[in-house]
């Protein structure tokens, strides 16, 4: 069943950018060794992946074999529980790649189906279970997935510092990075980049979908003919609670804003990840420079860091981090991929304090 799983894994990332907040799960049906059906979250709307693969078998489920990336739902919602459509098809066993994290959920709907006389074997697959690493993370704490992405020159620099910008990622990092805003939910960034470089945050890939934007701005300072606000798509501003601004009715209908405690214009980065997972963003995908990665990096608010290398050399400016921390002693569980003319280095942040 591995090879099977694999492919149902396979399967599910096409739901990617398409489920909302709900998860990634791949569904394949089996007659024999023969593939009679595959669907994914997001096929179609508010369908469950395992409902979808159900109505294209047909009357071809009954005494098939379902392999299912995740453990199926035993809710009565607005789509119905997809254990009681499983049993009354007549599925005779199911293959499960991770259980359920959804603490109203899990194992539930193991329980129902091996009462029903449904085999189940459950595989906890490495693969299945990091599928879903930022709904799990998200239904367990209420807080999204972290991802600090970090673009910098051989020798350790962002920019030059001094308000001269540099492009230092090659073209593939570049489209890396687009497809990464995909992926996630929102992404995330200071007003000193906004104020600097006058980004867009969007996604900028064929049949891509564009986060939502989110910006720390303590004090207000975003230029209204910010590209950001203008772009497709929802932005977030939080700014410093208690702040006085006129500035606030000008960006209604621009922005959703949301007051934050801050100390020193620095936020209180639990209170700011707790607000966004409670408008069910499940993933954050962090572009700031020096200061918003200090932040993330001394407050122990990242899952994971990605930096994406570049073979040219800047000679002076700023670096990622204000410790001036040499990569590779920042993360562990290194992954290291060739990407373009660049290096990209994908791993898990040590803890700093």
């Amino acid at each position: 069943m591995k090879r099977f799983i694999w492919q149902a894994i396979e399967i599910a990332k096409k739901g990617i950018g398409k489920t909302e907040h709900r998860p990634l799960v791949g569904c394949i049906i089996l007659q024999g060794k023969k593939i009679i059906a595959t669907a994914y979250h997001g096929e179609r709307k508010r369908k469950h992946a395992e409902a979808i693969a159900l109505e294209k078998a047909g009357n071809r489920a009954k005494g098939a074999e379902m392999i299912v990336t995740l453990e199926p739902c035993d809710f009565r919602g607005r789509t119905g529980s997809c254990t009681d459509k499983i049993i009354k098809h007549g599925i005779k066993k199911v293959t499960i790649g991770a259980i359920d994290q959804n603490p109203k959920a899990k194992g539930k709907a193991i329980k129902k189906l091996k009462k029903a006389g449904v085999k189940v074997e459950v595989l906890n697959s490495k693969e299945a279970i990091e599928l879903n690493k930022a709904f799990n993370k998200w239904i367990l704490t209420g807080k999204p997935f972290v991802l600090l992405k970090i673009a910098m020159s051989a020798d350790g620099f962002i920019s030059f510092g001094n308000g001269r910008r540099k492009i230092i990622s090659c073209n593939a990092s570049r489209k890396r990075v687009h497809e990464l805003r995909n992926e996630f939910e929102a992404v995330l960034t200071g007003i000193g980049t906004v104020k600097k470089d006058n980004p867009r945050l969007t996604c900028r890939l064929g049949q891509g979908r564009n986060p939502t934007r989110i910006v720390l701005d303590p004090l207000l300072q975003i230029p209204l003919n910010a590209r950001l606000l203008n772009e497709n798509g929802k932005t977030i501003i939080f700014y410093k609670k208690g702040l006085r601004s006129k500035k606030k009715k000008f960006l209604k209908g621009k922005a959703v804003l949301l007051p934050a405690t801050a100390k020193n214009n620095l936020f209180d980065l639990n209170e700011v990840l707790e607000k966004i997972g409670k408008r069910k963003i499940m993933s954050v995908l962090v572009e700031g420079g020096q200061k918003i990665n200090t932040s993330f990096l001394k407050g122990n608010h990242a899952d994971e860091i990605m930096f994406f290398i570049s073979k040219k050399k800047l000679g002076k400016g700023l670096r990622f981090y204000k410790g001036n921390k040499n990569p590779k002693k920042l993360i562990e569980g290194i992954k290291i991929e060739k990407i373009g003319q660049d290096l990209m280095m994908l791993g898990k942040p040590k803890r700093i304090n």
